[in-house]
């Protein structure tokens, strides 16, 4: 700390007035000449001192002030018994106003007051019991959450009540906290400046230490006060010189020792409340931001992390300290967080905060595409830190940190913000773990986002797995994240056709994969280094023999056969569900009975009541209209695809060539490209049966087989 006398000097520096005021000696005499404090019961001497009442003396005296009424009524003293009554009815108001303000109920207590004041409308007790009231009240009224004219009515109240009591340190500390809730900052400014001097003064004309505890108002903290209005001048000036003003600059310029001197004090006075830490480092951010003063930053950060010294459990105390660390860099704010862990082991709000800025830190650093694997992997790092952070808070209960429920959420985001760095790495199966690990911490985790900062569900993450896999031909894997999603949103019309779509390549791929090796193991395959890939395939063939590995490439053929018909079988049952979801879809539907009738081969009356409703829809949406160019292109497609489908099914599978053959030409007719498989295979294959050729299935139609 470069300025701040707190950090430099002894508080033995600061005036006596501005000592804690539980540190303050309560005087039970006043000094000759000193003003007696208000709303506590005393008695006056003819010498000018006075004295404090306990409860049993004020009561004793009420007794006595109540016998002389009695004494001057049966004496005939008429105006003597009125004068002694109201002054006991006065201060019994006055005493429940007080009771009234300090159980938190101002309007009650201005109740009281009003009272009082229709006895004796110039008791200068009283009067300032409502000045205090009506600050009382505006300060109430806010923190029911009311606002506007009633509230600035108060404080205005309170503002002309203070003034009213004249030049005294009570009334100039009470004008400048109203004038200060007015946002009134030169108002404030110079009543604080005018209190202040009044304060000093009571200190310096020799009286002792008696006259200025009684200058001092009890319910007023005058540091807080003094410091509270040279800061909202201060804050108002720096607003002013950031816009250019070269008179604000030079008042912005002035009022900053001065300001730092008040929260020196105030410092000084009640280190134990974190507001005070929060007041001075506003004020040097604000100089930061006046001056482009990078030190000025620096010393709210030190000034923050000192206030944690004197209040270590403020969360909001904590909080501001490592946002303003994050202001230099994410590491400094962790840096701020394990020094504070280091000095309270077992907080529960360091793991909080530790866990939110270790996150943070990880995030200014996120690695994107094709990222060093260095840094891919100091971020994964960094994200498992932040999780353990949370962990621990979660594991502790209700620790007060932070809520349980909160914790497992940024468990989650954690969790996901380690997917999404596997997947910019181009680690898929990383990724797709990740993802899938948030639903350890809840059911629905893999809905869970943070897209405000680029983290998006893993829902959206493993839809990126699937789309990486099919760039990369991977097609196996690409189907089974494909049935993770759909079975996560089993009521996703997408992500069924996307399962449906994905397993048909993928059952695909397999079967040409099966067929590959069972061609190698005939012979069949004339390029001698493709048949040494195939075999490099298998596990082991170190001392085997030709028709051993034969055998083992047979063995792999037959087993991805096997594989590719469960996979196609999912794939109709993923087919199902998107049909069931998209009834009006008439792609969908297409390709759901495309599955049936030239892979499974089953549940044909099924495939054709799809491939007939598709062909319906096609012919009701085109009647329709109000399609663009794109939407056309494609219904027509597929409306083709169905008529070509139905051809298929009554040529292979029910041998009917007339039915055949008026679906493939209504088919080429349909379009919209041309449909050559059509005309030089479908047709051409009707053409031949009709000549007599043999009804033997389609090699079209085989597309997988076991190895033989």
């Amino acid at each position: 700390m470069r300025r701040l006398r707190h950090a430099l000097g002894p508080i033995a520096l600061i005036a006596t007035w501005a000592l804690p005021l539980h540190a303050q000696p309560q005087a039970d005499h006043g000094a000759d000449g000193g003003d007696p404090p208000t709303g506590r019961p005393i008695v006056l001497h003819a010498d000018g001192s006075w004295t404090l009442l306990t409860e049993r003396e004020a009561a004793d005296q009420e007794a006595r002030l109540t016998d002389s009424a009695i004494d001057a009524l049966r004496d005939g003293r008429v105006a003597d018994a009125r004068d002694l009554l109201g002054e006991i009815l006065v201060e019994r108001q006055r005493r429940q106003a007080e009771e009234l303000l300090a159980a938190g109920e101002p309007a009650d207590a201005l109740n009281a007051i009003d009272r009082a004041l229709d006895i004796e409308p110039n008791d200068e007790s009283v009067l300032e019991l409502r000045a205090r009231g009506l600050l009382a009240l505006g300060e109430r009224m806010i923190s029911d959450g009311a606002g506007g004219v009633f509230v600035d009515g108060a404080f205005n109240d309170a503002l002309k009540a203070f003034r009213g009591l004249g030049r005294t340190a009570t009334g100039r500390l009470g004008a400048a906290r109203a004038a200060y809730m007015l946002n009134r900052s030169d108002d404030a400014l110079r009543y604080a400046r005018e209190a202040t001097a009044l304060l000093d003064g009571a200190e310096a004309d020799g009286a002792g230490a008696d006259r200025a505890t009684a200058a001092r108002p009890s319910f007023l903290h005058p540091q807080r006060v003094v410091a509270d209005a040279v800061y909202l001048a201060y804050a108002d000036a720096a607003r002013l010189a950031m816009t250019g003003d070269p008179a604000a600059r030079a008042a912005e310029d002035e009022l900053f020792p001065e300001a730092e001197n008040a929260l020196d004090d105030l410092i000084a006075t009640v280190p134990q409340e974190a507001d005070t830490w929060q007041l001075a480092a506003n004020l040097y951010l604000f100089r930061s931001s006046a001056r482009e003063d990078v030190q000025a930053r620096l010393d709210a950060r030190d000034l923050l992390e000192t206030g944690l010294e004197y209040v270590p459990e403020d969360r909001d105390l904590l909080a501001r300290a490592a946002e303003v660390a994050r202001t230099d860099s994410p590491a400094e704010s962790v840096a701020l967080l394990e020094r504070y862990q280091a000095s309270n082991p077992g907080s529960m709000l360091a793991h909080r905060f530790l866990g939110i800025e270790r996150f943070e830190l990880a995030m200014a650093e996120f690695p994107g595409p094709d990222a060093d694997p260095a840094l891919c992997a100091l971020a994964v790092e960094r994200f498992e830190a932040a999780e353990t952070e949370f962990r621990t808070v979660r594991e502790a209960g209700a620790s007060g940190a932070m809520d349980p429920g909160e914790a497992i959420s940024w468990e989650i985001i954690c969790r996901n913000a380690r997917g999404w760095v596997r997947f910019n790495e181009g680690d898929l199966e990383g990724a797709r773990a990740a993802f899938l690990s948030t639903e350890e911490l809840n059911p629905r985790g893999l809905e869970w986002d943070y897209a405000a900062r680029g983290l998006y569900s893993g829902i959206r993450g493993l839809e990126f797995v699937v789309a990486a896999h099919v760039e990369s031909e991977e097609l196996v894997q690409a189907a089974e994240v494909a049935d993770i999603l759909h079975a996560r949103l089993p009521d996703d019309a997408d992500m069924a056709n996307n399962a449906g779509f994905l397993n048909r390549d993928a059952a695909t791929a397999l079967a040409n994969m099966g067929e590959r090796y069972c061609r190698a193991a005939k012979g069949e395959i004339d390029d001698p280094d493709m048949v040494a890939r195939i075999v490099a395939t298998l596990e082991s063939t170190e001392g085997l023999t030709p028709e051993q590995i034969d055998d083992l490439l047979v063995a792999k053929s037959r087993e991805y056969a096997a594989r590719a018909r469960a996979t196609m079988v999912r794939s109709s049952e993923a087919y199902r569900d998107a049909a069931r979801l998209s009834p009006d879809d008439v792609r969908i539907i297409n390709d759901t009975a495309l599955v049936f009738v030239y892979y499974l081969h089953s549940d044909l009356e099924f495939a054709e009541g799809l491939l007939m409703r598709a062909v319906a829809l096609g012919e009701e949406q085109l009647a329709a209209g109000g399609l663009d160019e794109q939407q056309l292109y494609e219904l027509k497609n597929a409306w083709g695809d169905a008529h070509e489908n139905l051809g298929v099914l009554w040529l292979e599978h029910r041998q009917d060539l007339d039915q055949a053959e008026a679906w493939f030409r209504g088919a080429a007719e349909i379009g919209p490209d041309p449909r050559p498989i059509v005309d030089e295979y479908w047709l051409a294959t009707i053409s031949a049966r009709r000549a007599g050729a043999p009804a033997e299935p389609s090699p079209v139609l085989a597309w997988v087989r076991d190895c033989e």
